[in-house]
């Protein structure tokens, strides 16, 4: 099995049309622990 999505999707949107249009989504993703930004 995988590890559910949730624990690593923060917020989604749809995207725009030049981005994939209908049913396209864009997601903010977190960090991963230890990471640097």
């Amino acid at each position: 099995g995988q590890p559910p999505l949730d624990r690593l999707v923060i917020a989604y949107e749809p995207a725009a049309a030049a981005h994939g249009g209908d049913g396209a989504l864009y997601l903010r993703l977190r960090a991963k622990s230890g990471a640097r930004g």
